[in-house]
């Protein structure tokens, strides 16, 4: 169900960690990092990729849930390239709709709608929520994306009308195609500061651009 699902609507979940026992850690540690945030923009450098050197971050992604789903809905020989995490506070602004698409395969332009490479996990670190277009990873007629940036400010209407929002409890987890159109909103369940963690995924032996070389992790 969890493939079918994610095929049809472009995301699946949600899960649960195996192992829920970290994630008290994992806050500290983030929250402890993003500390030394200089200024007001929303994506702070010192929590991206940390999976390299900060273990508690790393093991997330090597819960028996994660890898289980992993290899449900995307197969084996998967590389994580990118980690990160967005903390929202009751002073976050709403993003715009954006897709995680960064690069395709090497330098070649994006195939926004391939799905066969290019997933993304969602884990909320926190009680947190976010917000997708159900089966944007698809053409949608009258809608031409290939025209379009990563970051979309405004949809048509019967885009807009597939917008759906998913509140996440602490330690649960989606998964969608990165080319799925989404934005994480200032949801916030729980207690200020909201923490969601992502991975970006591609499949081994994919051309990665080198300004994104050095933060790999083969995952399964």
């Amino acid at each position: 169900m969890s493939k079918d699902q994610l095929q049809t609507t472009g995301l699946t979940g949600p899960f649960e960690l195996a192992d829920k026992s970290v994630l008290s850690k994992l806050s500290e540690e983030v929250l402890e990092l993003n500390a030394s945030k200089k200024d007001d923009r929303q994506v702070n450098p010192a929590l991206m990729d940390r999976h390299r050197d900060v273990s508690v971050i790393r093991e997330i992604f090597f819960d028996d849930n994660v890898q289980s789903e992993f290899t449900e809905c995307f197969g084996n020989d998967l590389i994580l390239w990118r980690s990160n995490f967005l903390i929202n506070d009751e002073r976050t602004r709403e993003a715009s709709w954006q897709h995680s698409r960064t690069f395709e395969q090497g330098n070649a332009p994006l195939d926004i709608y391939n799905t066969d490479n290019h997933f993304t996990v969602l884990l909320a670190v926190t009680d947190m929520g976010f917000a997708y277009i159900r089966g944007s990873h698809l053409p949608i007629e009258g809608f031409d994306r290939d025209q379009l940036g990563r970051h979309i400010s405004e949809l048509p209407a019967n885009v807009q009308d597939s917008a759906t929002e998913e509140a996440l409890d602490r330690g649960q987890f989606v998964l969608f195609h990165s080319s799925l159109l989404h934005r994480n909103q200032p949801i916030i369940k729980g207690a200020s500061p909201g923490i969601l963690m992502v991975g970006r995924l591609v499949r081994t032996g994919t051309d990665i651009p080198e300004r994104f070389l050095g933060a790999q992790e083969a995952l399964s």
